[in-house]
């Protein structure tokens, strides 16, 4: 691909066969000629002739904000103000998480990868190194802004402004597709299974299926803490046991790996420790038993069902 500057801040006219039409799942087609990569255009249903807007290279598939729930617009709020902070708040996880979810995903050289709930790009940007493009979706547009500033100029990611729970696309077309800290903030039981349902779909059969998720671990069992809250920005959260993510991907996931991550020994705070340092030990206490019982996050690997 020929990608000078001003149009690789654009959406990939490549990734736009692995998308559908939101109402009906019709295949979408450029609105007249289009340049490799589109800054502003139009995408049209061929079946229903339903108009999806690239604007500033971001493609808005998104409902308009009175159609939506009180829960999700809301959340939507939350992440807008939140987004300029979240890569301070999270960089000391960076280590203890990152490089466990990268080597989950495998090999990416000359794959297609779809990231829901892709937020500020912390992991776009790892997989964006490796892969051949990255279909990168999450409902805050101001967190897909700072992706796209925070991108290398010649990155093959296309920027979608979509609902994750919701979003479908062609079915079995990406190679990978991975939710980092998405799944605990979906806030019903039937919304987590539509996502599921609709990531399974995604992927090709033989693909892999990523994802970190927060873990009710033992320091939060022994402090008798619940596994469901709101955090001070007002977004939902629900920490899952080992057993409530088995039981719920098992309907649409062949399990490859499920195993506690983001793992910090009893008072290693006090010992001011590198975050390389800290990442290290965590990986290594992946394999102790007991210690997993300490770990942050559930680290879930799996192929869809055929």
């Amino acid at each position: 691909m020929d990608r000078n500057t001003s149009a690789s801040r654009g959406f990939p006219k490549e990734l736009i066969s692995t998308l559908v039409c939101q109402k009906d799942r019709g295949s979408l087609v450029a609105d007249g000629e289009t340049p490799e990569y589109i800054v502003d255009g139009v995408l049209k249903c061929a079946t229903c002739s339903e108009r999806y807007r690239i604007d500033g290279g971001i493609l808005r598939m998104l409902p308009e904000t009175q159609i939506l729930g009180d829960t999700l617009a809301s959340e939507m709020a939350a992440r807008d103000r939140e987004a300029e902070k979240y890569d301070r708040r999270i960089a000391s996880r960076h280590y203890r998480e990152v490089i466990s979810t990268m080597h989950a995903l495998g090999v990416l050289q000359g794959k297609t990868v779809i990231e829901y709930g892709c937020g500020t790009g912390r992991l776009t940007k790892e997989i964006v190194q490796k892969a051949h493009a990255v279909l990168a979706v999450d409902f805050s547009l101001i967190s897909l802004k700072i992706v796209q500033h925070a991108l290398p100029p010649d990155a093959p990611v296309g920027l979608v402004l979509a609902d994750s729970i919701r979003f479908i696309t062609k079915e079995h077309t990406f190679d990978r597709g991975l939710a980092a800290q998405f799944f605990e903030h979906i806030p019903t039981e039937r919304e987590r299974h539509l996502f599921l349902q609709h990531a399974a779909s995604a992927i090709k059969h033989g693909g892999t299926f990523v994802a970190t998720i927060y873990h009710h671990d033992l320091r939060r069992r022994l402090k008798k803490l619940s596994q469901e809250g709101m955090h001070k920005s007002g977004i939902y959260y629900y920490f899952f046991t080992m057993r409530e993510i088995q039981k719920l991907f098992a309907q649409y996931f062949v399990p490859q790996k499920i195993t506690p991550i983001d793992i910090m020994l009893p008072f290693a705070a006090r010992l001011h420790l590198s975050q390389k340092l800290s990442g290290y030990i965590s990986r290594c206490l992946e394999c102790v038993l007991l210690m997993r019982l300490l770990g942050h996050l559930i680290l879930y690997q799996g192929a869809p069902k055929k």
